[in-house]
């Protein structure tokens, strides 16, 4: 089971190096300028108003039977 636990462990390790790779483009170094930098997440409100018409509701008219 040890076996199992270190292959895994060792696929794990060469795929996220792999997607690295990919992702940096082989820049193996990352800068400190961007190492620093944090994102923030954050919810904006929009400034749009929604219109309604107001509009008088017809009243049915009484049908005879």
């Amino acid at each position: 089971m040890m076996s199992v636990g270190l292959l895994a462990a060792g696929v794990t390790i060469g795929l996220f190096l792999v997607m690295k790779v990919l992702v940096t483009g082989q820049e193996y170094e990352i800068e400190e300028e961007l190492a620093a930098i944090g994102i923030d997440f954050v919810r904006v409100e929009r400034d749009e108003e929604s219109q309604t018409k107001d509009r008088a509701l017809k009243r049915p008219s009484k049908a005879e039977p």
